[in-house]
Parts: C-alpha cells; sequence; structure tokens
C-alpha cells in the first residue's frame, strides 16, 4: 500500500535446509555462501535456519526479501542494487526497531573517516567494495540515503523515482527529477550521515586511546589517560575485559552498566549486553539479570543466547 503496488500473485517462497541446494537453485553454483535469502521478483528462495549456524531473525529475512517482491515489480526490475537493497533495510528498521542493520562503533568511524561513499557512485560499492566491511557498510548507506530522501522529500518522491525506474529513466536523473539534483543532494546527504554518526551515543567519549596504553604493563599510563577521557568507550570496553578476567565481577559490571547506559541500542557480537548478563549471572543477581536480558532483546533481534536464557529463568 505505502508503495502504490497491487502485486502478482502468488509469490512463491522455496526454502532449502541445506545451503548447497540453496546455492544452486539460487546461483547455479553450489559453494556460493553468505546469503540468507534471494528475490527474484515473484520467488524468494531462502536458507532455513537448519542451514545456517549464525544467529538469524528469519521474519525479518522474509520481511527484507518481500520489500524486494515489491520495488522489483514495481520498477520491473529496473532499479540498481543500492536502491534495492536500502528499501529493503530501511523497511525492515520501519517494521520493528530491533530489526536490521543499524550504526555501530565500526560505521560511524567510516563514516567519520571519509568512507561515505557519494550517492551517484552507490552501485560501486556493491560491485568493487575494497573489503567485506565495506560491502556491509554499502547496505546500510544505501537505507540511509533512503532514510534521508524520505525525510526530506517524502515518501511520494521515493515513489516518482521508482515510477521513472520502471519507465527507463537512468537512476541519477530520475533522483534529480524526484529530489534535486546530485550537485545538492551529495553534499546534503554528507551531513545527514554525519550528524547520525555524531549523535552515536554521544555521552561517550570516542577518540581511541594509542595501541602501547592498552599494554598490560601500560596500566599507569593508562589509569592517566582514563582521568582525561571519562567514560571512554574502548577503555571501558577494557577494563570490563580485563575485571572478567580476574572475576572482579563487580568491578566488570560498574563499567558495563556504564556503556549500556549510554548506548543502549548497541546490538551484534561485541554488545556490553553479553558480558554484563554473563557477569550478574556470576554474581547471583536474577533479578538485575532479568532486567538486563529484557532491554537486550528489545534491541536485538538475533541476540538468541539471551532469548534462551529468558526461557531458561521463566
Amino acid at each position: 500500500e505505502q508503495y502504490g503496488v497491487e502485486l502478482a500473485s502468488p509469490t512463491d517462497v522455496e526454502i532449502f535446509a541445506d545451503q548447497k541446494d540453496f546455492a544452486v537453485r539460487t546461483f547455479g553454483l553450489p559453494d556460493i555462501a553468505g546469503f540468507l535469502g534471494v528475490c527474484f521478483g515473484r520467488v524468494v528462495t531462502a536458507n532455513s535456519p537448519a542451514a545456517v549456524t549464525s544467529p538469524t531473525n528469519w521474519e525479518s529475512v522474509l520481511w527484507h526479501e518481500f520489500c524486494h517482491v515489491i520495488t522489483l515489480q514495481l520498477t520491473k526490475n529496473r532499479m540498481p542494487r543500492w536502491l534495492s537493497e536500502g528499501i529493503s533495510v530501511y523497511e525492515e528498521r520501519q517494521a520493528d526497531p530491533a530489526w536490521g542493520m543499524r550504526l555501530n562503533p565500526a560505521y560511524r568511524e567510516m563514516i567519520l573517516k571519509d568512507d561515505l561513499v557519494p550517492v551517484g557512485k552507490l552501485s560501486g560499492a556493491f560491485l568493487a567494495p575494497k573489503t567485506p566491511q565495506h560491502l556491509q557498510f554499502a547496505y546500510l548507506e544505501s537505507a540511509m540515503v533512503v532514510e534521508f530522501i524520505i525525510g526530506r522529500y517524502g515518501i511520494g518522491a521515493l515513489r516518482g523515482v521508482l515510477h521513472d525506474l520502471r519507465d527507463g529513466v537512468e537512476i541519477n536523473a530520475a533522483l534529480a527529477k524526484n529530489t534535486a539534483p546530485l550537485s545538492d543532494i551529495e553534499p546534503e546527504f554528507e551531513k545527514f550521515a554525519r550528524a547520525q554518526a555524531e549523535a552515536l551515543a554521544p555521552k561517550l567519549d570516542w577518540e581511541k586511546p594509542e595501541p602501547a596504553l592498552l599494554r598490560a604493563n601500560a596500566a599507569d599510563d593508562l589509569a592517566e589517560w582514563e582521568k582525561k577521557h571519562p567514560d571512554n568507550y574502548y577503555t571501558l570496553k577494557l577494563r570490563a575485559a580485563r575485571a572478567a578476567d580476574a572475576e572482579k565481577w563487580a568491578e566488570a559490571r560498574t563499567a558495563l552498566e556504564r556503556l549500556v547506559e549510554f548506548y543502549p541500542n548497541h546490538k551484534e557480537a561485541d554488545t556490553p549486553y553479553r558480558p554484563l548478563v554473563a557477569a550478574l549471572q556470576a554474581m547471583g543477581d536474577t533479578a538485575a539479570e532479568r532486567e538486563v536480558l529484557k532491554k537486550w532483546v528489545a534491541v536485538d533481534d538475533e541476540a538468541t543466547d539471551a532469548f534462551v536464557r529468558l526461557m531458561e529463568l521463566a
């Protein structure tokens, strides 16, 4: 309804319990990994939970692919990958704030260190990324461009771009026609992206300490540095990790609770929620553990260990 599309039906979803079967059906080759699902307009192929070892929210995956069903049918498959992926990632986050990609410390640093790709060259970010991380960042940046367009020009402008693509208009021309010329969009989007990066956990100090300060024999120098950089993201993590290694759970808890307080939306593998839960478990504080777990699953849809622990406690 939002995109004004009347879909052809049915949409077929083929789910494979064996990753190689999925790869052969999707790509014609058995040894292509890294894909959870792929959309062909009216057909979606997907690996099943049995085929993938990493924690994955399958409702979110299929929602993402169904967004492709909508946009590919609307444009008759005439759209660049960056815009298709950008809309799907954006719509995941609209469906549930715990779903989809979001800014994290690594992507924050990439934006502020000029790894942002100009909007007019985003297709190249998918075709020839510098590293696997740059490819993942291309998904996030594309979603940020979609968010920027909708926020600045409205959903109608995005629909206009998609309709023009369907009619054969080139992407940059379609953007210029429905929003503004690329010469205006690119600097404005860069300001938007930088503002979002700066707004990530703004109460945390994000300056990276010199590697020499992080060595085990540099404790005194690090302590001096910390006095000048209170609530530093990197030293709070280090302090918590060292305290946990020494089984000083109260000290680890204090540092981790500070991180969670200032950065409550931190998901993914390096989230402070996971070691905080471990510290609370070691301290036997089940009530506090349960509250932290509830906050964690509210922001991270793929924290399967948190969901399992909540079931155990229930």
